[in-house]
């Protein structure tokens, strides 16, 4: 018979004695990742950065400076998104532009889920429903080419 799971002995598990190392693991953890968001923002990679912190927050809500630099890689994150979103649809890629407004739009999100609160640029809910505006009217444009070519 295959054995599941850890091994009860006595109605304590073997693995009881592992609790303390897990527990001390989880805050070198916790600064692990934010260690790892720190260099991720030096490469410029800030949406990855924003969820480093954001793990190094869930496994430890006192590392006030991962709150801090959740922030400020948050708002190079929405320039960052927002201007390459404008190239994108400035070179005909209106629905890779609006990928980029779906992932800030889920970064923002999951800061929201550890407490912190992502300022957006007043026009955001503008821009960002004229770049899905017009991103629904190109897949409808390449649906009616389909359908005109029977595909």
């Amino acid at each position: 018979m295959e054995q599941r799971g850890p091994v009860m002995t006595r109605g304590r598990c073997r693995l009881a004695p592992l609790l303390p190392l897990a527990t001390s693991t989880a805050c070198a953890s916790a600064e692990d990742r934010l260690a790892e968001g720190i260099a991720l923002q030096a490469q410029g990679r800030y949406i990855q950065a924003v969820y480093r912190y954001i793990e190094a927050i869930e496994k430890d809500g006192t590392l006030i400076e991962a709150r801090d630099r959740l922030r400020a890689a948050a708002d190079s994150a929405v320039l960052m998104a927002r201007d390459d979103a404008d190239d994108l649809e400035r070179r005909g890629y209106p629905v890779q532009a609006a990928d980029l407004y779906r992932q800030v739009d889920g970064m923002v999100a999951a800061a929201r889920g550890v407490g912190v609160t992502i300022p957006l640029p007043a026009d955001y809910p503008e821009v960002r429903r004229a770049i899905f505006d017009t991103a629904i009217d190109w897949q409808m444009e390449q649906g009616d080419a389909a359908a005109a070519h029977g595909r």
